[in-house]
């Protein structure tokens, strides 16, 4: 196995550009995969657990957000890309997460929405649109780039 080709590497680890040819099997990951967890046979003898420890958090509210539906198992992929830098430190406080850092995990949200773009309704759709293209005038050169690519993979389909 290459380690260079997997989900969690290129989402956690890969500070810089990821790979075009390696996007699409990306689908809506933005951190990690637990594809290895779900078909690792020793897993199927890990017990089930309702432990609050062990439930998703939820994204704090962001100022003028809605935080409906905001929780951390499946976010909203337009509000991961929206996050500010503060934005990110509050929510991931503390959290893995910070490994793949603030740059990092808007990159993999502009790729996860490229990736979802025929799934969109139009509405999300259009919002998405508008934050790619906010995004691909950033300064940080790896987001601009990855809000372009996820642009024109949704253009594509109008």
């Amino acid at each position: 196995m290459d380690a260079r080709r997997c989900i969690s590497y290129l989402t956690i680890e890969l500070r810089g550009t990821i790979p075009e040819d390696l996007r699409n099997g990306m689908g809506a990951h933005v951190f990690g995969c637990d594809i290895c967890q779900d078909v690792c046979p020793w897993n199927r003898r890990a017990p089930y657990t309702d432990a609050a420890d062990f439930l998703p958090r939820s994204l704090p509210t962001a100022a003028g957000r809605d935080a409906a539906g905001d929780s951390l198992l499946l976010p909203k992929l337009t509000r991961l890309a929206a996050m500010t830098e503060a934005e990110f430190r509050e929510a991931f406080h503390g959290s893995p997460v910070k490994r793949a850092k603030w740059r990092g995990l808007v990159r993999n949200a502009c790729i996860a929405l490229g990736n979802a773009g025929a799934s969109l309704e139009q509405e999300a759709r259009g919002e998405s649109m508008h934050l790619l293209e906010q995004l691909s005038a950033s300064a940080e050169a790896v987001i601009a780039e990855s809000a372009r690519w996820a642009l024109s993979r949704i253009q594509a389909i109008e």
